[in-house]
């Protein structure tokens, strides 16, 4: 099972500051990007109103199943 983007995340904050150069880091930092990816994947755009002239914003929702 993929892991969530923030458990990912957390891996590399802990692990980051021992040695920022180091290869793990790069390796999480990679699978960070990946499993938010997939993630998103999952959710669909929806526009947001904007009341500022010629402002485009979107946001990402997931699919709520009842």
């Amino acid at each position: 099972m993929p892991k969530s983007p923030l458990t990912v995340y957390k891996e590399l904050q802990k692990l980051f500051t021992q040695d920022v150069k180091s290869m793990e880091n790069g390796r999480l930092l990679t699978e960070t990007i990946s499993a938010s990816l997939d993630f998103l994947k999952k959710t669909r755009r929806v526009q947001l109103n904007s009341l500022v002239p010629n402002k485009g914003s979107f946001s990402f929702e997931l699919d709520r199943k009842s």
